[in-house]
This record gives structure tokens, C-alpha cells and sequence, in this order.
């Protein structure tokens, strides 16, 4: 009965999700924003005191499982540096810059005003560092400040991975650190062995059918053999996906778009989860919180923009490269997956601030700031 339970929660899911994503295509916005109200919405939902949509932890585990290693491969495999253009120095100082500043400021925020655990308070920022250029990318193909931002969220995305496992590897550890190398080491192993027997052969054999249930079924067998070692499963579909990035496949243009279409329909439905499952108390302070630490991020990403930046870019396209900061299924996925190892008020703060850029790249295609 709870296989059915959670057959039919995974469906409703899909189909409210899939009408959202149609409507934001059409109204030109991002479609972060319509999930998460949708999920804040059903999740808010009751009947004689009781939530009327109540995901069971069966289906949470089990898809949050499956999440982290789509979307992380997916994210892996996008580490490309051939792709990089010829902005990619300062984009790469940008990117660099403003993970660094983002992620001590807001730790400092979170830690020394609001009084969160420094390690939680440092993932949390690590996770706000992060950026997508997925709307963006909708709205806009060309354009040198565009090519910033894709370059930036490509170096993001690899930064956010390495400090939200080590984060997550201490956490889960207990700071013991010689375990926490472990991890990370047994992590890469995993990756590499099976990276090693599955390449081999696709780089000489494709099957339209059998290559990509091969690719799915290396992600899983990776981050279960990490696991199961007790090493880093995300470090380790991390790393598989950047080395799948990085060698010759037949076909592997088939596999890209399998990969991504598949991480695409996880990614809708991790919006939505979190939606549902971060409870927003609108009485307490966290929203005040939330837009306090949002604002610092604009002032870090505006900072950041001067520091790495200067010279021929004029002032619209560092103010429309500053506020372009929409979040990915990466960022999205990571919030799920530690949702039990962080404070409640810590995964609304989260939320909030995903919610935040979502509406601010939504806004930003409608003032002509990249021409």
C-alpha cells in the first residue's frame, strides 16, 4: 500500500509540475518560482487538521537518492573547460571571487547575527554561492555578460559540489578528520573504478536501447560502491560525471542529451518537493532573516562584479550580471538531500533566498540591462 501511496504522490507530482513548467515557458519566467509556491501550496493543504498531501519517508529517501545522482552526473559532465569561451579568465576570477566573498559573508551573517552552527552556517552559504544559467540561457543565447554568467554558474557548480560534500563529510563524520579523508579519497576511488570499466567498453560499442541504461546504471553502481565503502557518494557522481565530461564516447552527444533531459525531470520535481516539505513559519522572523541574507548576497555579487570585472564592461551589464542569480537543480537537490542534517530555520532561510533570485532573474530579461 505504500508503494501505491507513493506511485500515486510521484504522479500527482509529475503532472502539476509539468503544467508549471509549460506555463512558465510561456510567461517567459522562471519556473523555480511556480514549483516552489505550488509545493508551499499542497504542502500547506488540510483536512480536519491533517495534510492532505503527505509525502511518506519511503519516497523522500528513495528519491532524493536518485536526485543526487542525476543531477550531480548531469552537473559533472558540464565541467567541460573545451567549452569555455574567451571571457572564461574573468569569468573564472569572478566565479571564484564571488564564492569566496558570498559564502564568508553569509556564514558570518548566519553564525555570528543569527547564531546557526558554523558548519551548517558554511554549507548553507556554499549553497547560496551557487548560480544556473538555465533561464537565463532561455532568454538570452548570446552576449558577452550572458557568457559570463554561464561560465561562472559551470566554475560555481564545481565549487559548490567540493564545499557541500566537505561540509556534508564533517558533518556526518563528526569532525573526525582522517575519516573525513577517507570518505573523500573512497569517493574518487569509486568513481574512477567504475568510470574505468563502463567507459572502456562504451567508447568502443553503442546501442540506442543499452548505452544510456549503461550510463544510468554507472551512476547508480558509483554512488552505491562510494556509499558502501563509506566514502562520499556526491563526490563521487561528481566525479564520475566530470570524467564521462572529459573522454570520447560514440555517440556521447545522444548521451549528453539523455543525461540532461533525464536531470531535467528531476530537477522539476525537487522544486516542488521543497516546496512541499520546508514549512514556512511567516510568523516567526525567518522571513526578515531571509531577505537580509538575500540582500547581502546582491551586495556580495555586486562587489564581487567590481573586483573581478573592470575594465571594458560598462555599468548595465555588471548590474545585470549581479542580479542574475537563480538557482539549479544542483543547489536545489543539495537543499533535499540535507534537509535532516540542518537546522528547520536554516532550510527556510534556504528556500526563501532560492525563492528570491528566481523572482529577480524573472524580472531582470524585462529591463534590457544586457544590451
Amino acid at each position: 500500500m505504500d508503494a501505491l501511496i507513493s506511485l500515486s504522490q510521484l504522479a500527482i507530482v509529475l503532472v502539476i509540475s509539468l503544467a508549471l513548467v509549460t506555463l512558465s515557458n510561456k510567461l517567459k519566467i522562471s519556473n523555480v518560482v511556480l514549483l516552489i509556491a505550488a509545493g508551499m501550496v499542497i504542502g500547506a493543504l488540510r483536512y480536519n487538521g491533517a495534510p492532505i498531501f503527505e509525502v511518506s519517508e519511503i519516497f523522500i529517501e528513495g528519491f532524493v537518492m536518485l536526485a543526487l545522482v542525476i543531477v550531480l552526473f548531469d552537473s559533472g559532465l558540464r565541467l567541460r573547460a573545451k567549452e569555455f569561451d574567451t571571457h572564461t579568465k574573468k569569468a573564472s576570477l569572478f566565479a571564484v571571487v564571488q564564492f569566496i566573498i558570498t559564502t564568508l559573508v553569509i556564514s558570518l551573517i548566519l553564525n555570528l547575527a543569527f547564531k546557526f552552527p558554523l558548519t551548517q552556517s558554511v554549507m548553507l552559504a556554499s549553497l547560496i554561492a551557487g548560480t544556473s544559467i538555465s533561464f537565463i540561457f532561455m532568454c538570452y543565447k548570446k552576449g558577452r555578460a550572458v557568457e559570463i554568467i554561464r561560465t561562472e554558474a559551470t566554475i560555481n557548480n564545481l565549487l559548490l559540489i567540493v564545499v557541500s560534500a566537505v561540509m556534508l563529510v564533517l558533518l556526518k563524520t563528526n569532525f573526525n578528520v582522517m575519516y573525513s579523508v577517507q570518505q573523500v579519497i573512497f569517493g574518487l576511488s569509486s568513481s574512477l573504478i567504475v568510470g574505468i570499466i563502463f567507459f572502456k567498453f562504451m567508447r568502443k560499442y553503442y546501442s540506442e536501447i543499452m548505452s544510456p541504461i549503461a550510463l544510468f546504471t554507472a551512476s547508480l553502481a558509483t554512488y552505491a560502491l562510494a556509499e558502501n565503502m563509506n566514502g562520499s557518494g556526491i563526490i563521487a557522481i561528481a566525479s564520475l560525471g566530470f570524467f564521462f565530461g572529459h573522454i570520447t564516447v560514440k555517440n556521447k552527444e545522444e548521451l549528453l542529451k539523455f543525461s540532461s533531459n533525464l536531470s531535467n525531470i528531476f530537477k522539476i520535481i525537487t522544486f516542488m518537493l521543497l516546496g512541499i516539505l520546508v514549512k514556512i513559519n511567516f510568523d516567526s522572523d525567518i522571513v526578515l532573516k531571509s531577505i537580509v541574507v538575500f540582500i547581502a548576497y546582491i551586495i556580495t555579487r555586486t562587489l564581487a562584479v567590481n573586483l573581478s570585472l573592470f575594465g571594458d564592461f560598462h555599468f548595465k551589464e555588471k548590474i545585470f550580471i549581479a542580479l542574475n542569480s537563480s538557482k539549479g537543480a544542483a543547489v536545489a537537490v543539495l537543499i533535499l538531500f540535507s534537509l535532516s542534517m540542518i537546522s528547520i530555520p536554516l532550510s527556510q532561510i534556504a528556500l526563501l533566498v532560492l525563492v528570491y533570485s528566481a523572482i529577480i532573474s524573472s524580472i531582470i530579461p524585462h529591463l534590457k540591462l544586457s544590451d
